[in-house]
């Protein structure tokens, strides 16, 4: 966030094949030297992944693309489950959990006059 304040860049990109967005909030770069990758205005070195991309693992399909690619580095035979709830359907989710919760245990009328 230049000068510190509003709001954190939007970034949207692709990694092999899957789109990918985050917001970037970030002093500096990250320096890619021969034989690394860059990955999400950041790096991978060997088993090492970073990005500058916060919030980028909420990309459903990037998300399960990368813990492939993660599980393959590792030696293991894994494949994560493309019919299970995305991020923002498990986020919503429970966002009503809490607000179905706040509607019967709490006397909202008041709290929104104590709030005056």
């Amino acid at each position: 966030m230049p000068g510190g304040t509003g709001t954190p860049p939007r970034r949207e990109g692709r990694w092999r094949g899957e789109a990918v967005s985050g917001y970037e909030i970030h002093h500096g770069r990250a320096a890619c030297g021969p034989g690394d990758e860059e990955f999400l205005d950041g790096v991978r070195v060997g088993s090492v992944w970073a990005t500058m991309w916060h919030g980028s693992l909420e990309s459903d399909g990037f998300r399960r693309a990368w813990l492939r690619e993660v599980a393959r580095q590792a030696g293991r035979v894994w494949s994560p489950s493309d019919d299970g709830v995305g991020f923002a359907a498990a986020r919503e989710a429970m966002i009503e959990t809490i607000a179905d919760a706040i509607e019967r245990h709490v006397e909202v009328d008041e709290l929104l006059s104590l709030a005056r």
